[in-house]
């Protein structure tokens, strides 16, 4: 009994992984051959967990409070890749924005909104990450964060002093293009 037991344990283990081809998201130094299914994109540096918790940043009038949470292993969306065995390591952004003391955004609590913001890696460097939008698709200007120190500084790519980071039907988050945030 203890054989069999054994031997369909080692069954699934083998039978239901399939063999997935593993690339350091910090030394991809050649593209990877994204053509191909069955590969994952994995945060060996950790650079995922220090972006992990929340960073604010105000201006005394408004107030931005920004939770990342680590996912590791998040399937590549075969709709839009046509991965069909694809994984990657992330972080799920959940935002706090106070305008003149009014809340207008407020889904710091899991499950409490529909999330849209992703911070993914800069391939090679393990202080920068683009900021993904995921509710906009085919939008490119991602802002982009990056660590100075023990702070982290948010950069927009729009030409205006103040700019919206995200909005949705009953709220803008507008900030400054550039931004520093400090760990709550």
């Amino acid at each position: 009994m203890k054989q069999f037991i054994l031997f369909f344990v080692i069954s699934c283990f083998f039978g239901c992984s399939p063999n997935l081809k593993i690339y350091d998201q910090h030394q991809l130094m050649k593209p990877v051959d994204k053509r191909k299914d069955n590969f994952y994109i994995k945060d060996f540096s950790g650079s995922n967990e220090r972006l992990k918790g929340k960073w604010i940043w105000t201006n005394n009038k408004d107030t931005l409070v920004l939770k990342f949470t680590p996912i590791y292993k998040m399937k590549y969306d075969e709709r839009v890749f046509n991965y069909k065995n694809a994984y990657y390591d992330t972080n799920k952004i959940n935002i706090k924005y106070i305008e003149k003391g009014n809340v207008l955004l407020d889904n710091l609590e899991e499950g409490s909104l529909e999330n849209c913001l992703f911070a993914n890696h800069l391939e090679i460097l393990t202080t920068m990450f683009y900021l993904y939008n995921k509710c906009e698709s085919g939008i490119f200007n991602h802002p982009v964060l990056l660590f100075v120190g023990n702070d982290l500084v948010l950069v927009n790519k729009w030409n205006e002093d103040m700019g919206v980071l995200i909005e949705g039907k009953e709220y803008k988050v507008k900030i400054p293009r550039t931004i520093t945030l400090k760990r709550l």
